[in-house]
């Protein structure tokens, strides 16, 4: 659970790859005013509780992430390491969701299941790839697939799968471009 806090505020904070006493100073100056890396690590810390006696409290940093930046990650989604919310305001990532390395969400994000009229179905996960770019207002629903290295549009619906470096936007998102290799640091 560290190693994925570490690389996660890495990617969220320090792009510049400072080393020793500087990354954590920057790191603590920067954690301390931040409401997106409080986010980050209440959903790290939730969803390391899986599986034990503690799995409600998992539920209570959900609730504070919540409250402290507008971020409501479920402790059940699986997000690999660099995750990095932009901005955490309005962000909505379900429990079905199943992610790769890398993801960079912006602002009022919506992915995976939103339970308006049916239930969630655990069968049916949103899948995510490496190094995948998710615009402002975006909404990624239940049972995509999006491939590694795409870059979903803001304002874009999708509601099929994405193939890998692809750039989709519209509702419902379509393919406009094909990209050549992987954005890097796509959100500064």
């Amino acid at each position: 659970m560290l190693q994925l806090l570490m690389e996660d505020l890495r990617a969220s904070v320090d792009a510049g790859r400072r080393t020793g006493p500087k990354f954590w100073i920057y790191l603590l100056g920067r954690s301390a005013i931040a409401p997106q890396i409080h986010a980050l690590i209440a959903f790290r810390l939730g969803s390391s509780l899986r599986g034990t006696p503690f799995w409600p409290l998992a539920y209570l940093l959900k609730g504070m992430a919540i409250v402290w930046a507008g971020a409501d990650i479920h402790p059940k989604a699986q997000i690999g390491p660099g995750f990095v919310l932009a901005h955490g305001t309005a962000v909505t990532i379900g429990a079905d969701v199943r992610a790769g390395r890398n993801l960079r969400v912006n602002t009022g994000t919506q992915i995976g299941a939103m339970r308006l009229t049916e239930p969630l179905d655990p069968s049916r996960p949103t899948f995510i790839g490496d190094d995948v770019f998710v615009g402002a207002h975006a909404m990624i629903l239940q049972d995509c697939h999006i491939g590694d290295g795409a870059v979903i549009g803001a304002n874009s619906v999708v509601t099929k799968d994405v193939p890998d470096l692809a750039v989709v936007s519209g509702n419902p998102a379509k393919v406009v471009r094909i990209l050549d290799k992987p954005i890097s640091g796509a959100q500064e």
